[in-house]
This record gives C-alpha cells, sequence and structure tokens, in this order.
C-alpha cells in the first residue's frame, strides 16, 4: 500500500538495530517522448526529515538504477543516481534532489506535490521538470512510496 511522506516521517521509530525504508518507483517521461523508471528503497530519517537512498554509499552497488526506453526497451544499460527527498522550504510539497552519478554527478531539484485529494486519486507525487541527460524540453516526474518496512541493520 502506497504511504505520504508525512506517514514515513511519523510512524514509530525503528527498534534498535533496525532501521526504516521505504520501497520506491520513480517514473518520469520526457517531451522528447523517452520514459525512464527507477525502484529501490529509501532509508528513513526522521530526526532531519529526509528520505534518502544511493546517497554517501561507498559502493556502487548501492546507487539507484534508472533504465531509459530508449536503451533495448528498459533492458539496456542503466545509469546511476543517488536521490534525496525532503519537504520543500514553506511547505506544501516536497523536493526531490537527484544526483546524476553517470553523467558526473550532475544535479537535477524537483518539486512534487500529491494532488489535492488524493485520497481519491492515489498517493502519487507528481512534479514537472526539465529533461535529465540528454533529453530536450520538459517531464513529467511520478513518484510512489510504498509498504514503510524495517530493517535489520546487516553490517557487511
Amino acid at each position: 500500500m502506497a504511504v505520504t511522506f508525512q506517514d514515513t516521517m511519523t510512524h514509530p521509530p525503528a527498534r534498535d538495530g533496525f532501521v526504516l525504508v521505504v520501497p520506491f518507483t520513480l517514473v518520469l517521461t520526457q517531451e522528447d517522448g523517452r520514459t525512464a523508471f527507477a525502484q529501490g528503497q529509501f532509508g528513513v530519517d526522521q530526526a532531519n526529515r529526509v528520505l534518502s537512498a544511493g546517497i554517501g554509499n561507498a559502493d556502487a552497488a548501492f546507487d539507484v538504477f534508472v533504465f531509459f526506453s530508449d536503451r533495448q526497451r528498459f533492458a539496456g544499460n542503466s545509469d546511476r543516481m543517488g536521490l534525496e527527498l525532503f519537504e520543500t522550504v514553506g511547505g506544501g510539497s516536497l523536493t526531490l534532489r537527484s544526483t546524476l552519478k553517470s553523467w558526473g554527478n550532475a544535479i537535477q531539484v524537483l518539486e512534487l506535490a500529491l494532488p489535492a485529494n488524493y485520497q481519491q486519486l492515489g498517493r502519487i507525487y507528481v512534479g514537472y521538470g526539465t529533461s535529465i541527460a540528454n533529453g530536450r524540453g520538459q517531464a513529467i516526474n511520478a513518484l510512489t512510496l510504498n509498504d514503510l518496512q524495517e530493517t535489520e541493520i546487516v553490517l557487511l
């Protein structure tokens, strides 16, 4: 079941030895016709009110991988990203900051919001912004947060 950013921040803290994570799906469709998607898990930082994935990790295996429709219909090489989701100053929306690691750590910042009647339309955050990488024009972005979970910390 989809959850909201606020749900993740007001959930009871994780037990000792565990962390809160929330699986996500990010889809973007660019004006030039290309579509991309990424799936992964955000770590939940309730103290700083941030969800993050692929940020500050020493191993690229923990990056977020994004797949594009113009690369063997999503089966080609992926690109690597890091994502941070936090409340926009002034409230009412969220900021998604993407670090495009495959493109020299370029930064893309996008504002996302739930529809006012999300209880009927669904908990899908939507935002418009510029296309990423070599795309031209604008893009629509959709983000879902799913099934907040407690996961045991495993030291490698």
